[in-house]
């Protein structure tokens, strides 16, 4: 059974003039629990659009969209929030930690935002940053770490609440080619030993082909899907 499963997709955007640009266009798609997905495709080719889709940060125009069991396309704004803050990781180019928090401070957010104590987000923070690498920075401030440091941090408030998908886009963008494979390493790692569904958007084909199976986007279409082997992947149109 997919944990991500996407009915005829589109997101249509329309201007004032009554002319429309189309982000998605007619998306079938499907994956299962624990897949690690790249999806690939220009600047403004509709994958980021795809990404939001699916963790609920946007809504479609058209089509249903199903994700950990939650219909995103008849939720209301309260069951998308529980569904955001348990069951999807998300992780940003740009990071979005809070500049002068440390890293614990930030990693906490998403259990407290859960009513969680503030002793058990701190003991799960510290075992999270630890899992990243960054047991020795818990009580740095996010400005005082390296490009590389912060996004793992970003990882580890990520995947604080055990996420069941982590939803990553362009994750490498900022980083240098080092730092970047060391952090899509870091993603293939948590994706093989706890099972989490990863979905990775990039424009980067080095990055991208680490993933099990490729999607390629383009003009808000999936032009391609194709495992790491060479088999593909129908998608109904």
């Amino acid at each position: 059974m997919a944990i991500i499963s996407l009915r005829n997709v589109s997101k249509i955007y329309r201007a004032a003039t009554g002319s429309h640009l189309a982000a998605l266009d007619n998306i079938n798609l499907e994956i299962a629990p624990g897949e690690f997905v790249a999806v690939i495709g220009q600047s403004g080719s509709g994958k980021t659009t795809l990404l939001n889709v699916i963790g609920g940060l946007d809504q479609p125009t058209e089509g249903s969209v199903t994700v950990d069991r939650h219909d995103i396309t008849t939720a209301g704004d309260a069951e998308l929030s529980k569904f955001r803050n348990k069951s999807v990781g998300f992780i940003f180019q740009s990071f979005h930690l809070q500049q002068l928090q440390t890293a614990a401070a930030n990693v906490m957010v998403p259990m407290l935002f859960a009513n969680a104590s503030w002793a058990e987000a701190r003991r799960m923070a510290e075992a999270r940053l630890a899992l990243v690498g960054l047991s020795d920075k818990i009580n740095q401030r996010a400005n005082q770490l390296s490009a590389g440091q912060c996004q793992r941090v970003a990882i580890a408030r990520a995947i604080i609440n055990n996420p069941t998908i982590l939803l990553a886009d362009e994750p490498t963008g900022n980083l240098d080619i080092h730092t970047g494979a060391e952090i899509i390493s870091l993603l293939s790692k948590i994706n093989a030993e706890q099972s989490t569904t990863l979905l990775i958007v990039t424009h980067d084909r080095d990055v991208a082909s680490m993933a099990r199976r490729i999607i390629t986007i383009d003009d808000g279409r999936i032009i391609s899907d194709t495992a790491a082997k060479g088999e593909s992947h129908e998608n109904k149109k």
